[in-house]
């Protein structure tokens, strides 16, 4: 028990995130802390040998510089990003070890994640409005997927809206179709079905995540009439066609096996909207 109090509070004071206007590698200036992971510390900076041009950097926790894992999880993220050309997913800037961490740097992304817009603020979406989204959304991942890669973390926080173009971001969760779902051999039956869905290294995983996307959108706009805890098949006023996709996007009923699938099912929902205004 006090070995492990010792290891936490050793954790915490070595994973501080750096001061702003700490300088790495003798150029990128820190900006500010963007966030902290399981295994990094983000940071947006600055890069002073190019006319302070702007770049997400990332950098391996402290704590975990001896742990395998965390140096693995780093190069699957970077050999990921490297092989991705996509204008709305950030490309690898540079990647190296500096004062015994691990650092890459990234494209900046400059906009707002549905995080950021449902729940500070306060924008919400109808039901055409959370389809249209996923219609643009699916065409990245699709491309993603081409390349045998699941992407395993799509929420909320990882998608960016930039002047109503979508961007993905973080893909440290992500793995090559054939890949085993962790860097290590734990086994996946350890965790909640949830969570074993979502990390699956396959393509419904990724469906099951744009479901609770889908659905994050549809609640925006949901005002509760009663206080009793219903379904979201209960509590969303949507269409029968809407629901019978959200069902297949998070297994309820026989998944999409291929995102195609998925695409059509969208643009045919979408098509009887039009048609019906």
């Amino acid at each position: 028990m006090v070995t492990s109090i010792y290891k936490s509070i050793k954790a915490f004071l070595q994973d501080r995130p750096l001061k702003n206007g700490t300088m790495i590698k003798g150029k990128y200036e820190i900006v500010e802390t963007l966030g902290m992971g399981s295994y990094g510390i983000t940071y947006l900076v600055r890069d002073t040998r190019q006319q302070n041009k702007l770049y997400v950097l990332k950098q391996t926790k402290p704590s975990r510089r001896k742990d395998e894992k965390s140096k693995l999880s780093y190069h699957y993220e970077t050999n990921i990003l490297g092989t991705l050309n996509h204008p709305a997913i950030p490309k690898i800037h540079e990647n190296f070890f500096f004062k015994d961490d691990f650092y890459f740097t990234m494209e900046f992304i400059n906009g707002n994640t549905f995080e950021d817009l449902i729940f500070h603020k306060g924008k919400t979406y109808t039901e055409n409005e959370a389809f249209q989204i996923l219609q643009q959304l699916l065409v990245i991942v699709k491309y993603i997927h081409n390349e045998n890669i699941v992407h395993r973390d799509l929420r909320i926080p990882n998608i960016i809206v930039v002047k109503n173009q979508l961007h993905l971001i973080d893909f440290g969760l992500a793995r090559y179709i054939g890949d085993k779902p962790t860097v290590h051999a734990e086994r996946l039956s350890d965790y909640m079905i949830e969570k074993q869905l979502k990390r699956e290294v396959t393509f419904q995983s990724d469906f099951y995540s744009l479901g609770h996307f889908l659905l994050f959108l549809l609640y925006s706009d949901y005002t509760p009439s009663s206080k009793v805890e219903r379904s979201w098949e209960e509590e969303l006023p949507i269409s029968k066609f809407s629901k019978e996709i959200l069902r297949k996007m998070l297994q309820i009923k026989e998944p999409y096996h291929h995102i195609d699938e998925l695409i059509h099912a969208v643009n045919h929902r979408l098509k009887i909207f039009d048609n019906n205004m």
